[in-house]
């Protein structure tokens, strides 16, 4: 499991967009099937496609792909 903490230059962005940011080796597109997959939780409870992240939104990823696979 992965884990990532959410700054404040990301305020306000959809996780999928933020999260790709933190996660430099996957693309947007790979992060939305984690989140489409159950993988990804947002503080504790699970990730929905669309939501905005504010600092210190921990973010979780139980299974991440060992490559990005578009």
């Amino acid at each position: 499991m992965q884990t990532f903490t959410i700054t404040d230059g990301q305020e306000n962005q959809r996780i999928d967009v933020a999260l790709s940011e933190l996660m430099d080796a996957y693309s947007r597109s790979t992060v939305q099937k984690l989140i489409r997959k159950g993988l990804m939780k947002i503080n504790g409870k699970k990730a929905k496609k669309g939501v905005r992240v504010s600092p210190g939104d921990v973010i979780q990823v139980t299974q991440a792909p060992l490559e990005d696979s578009s």
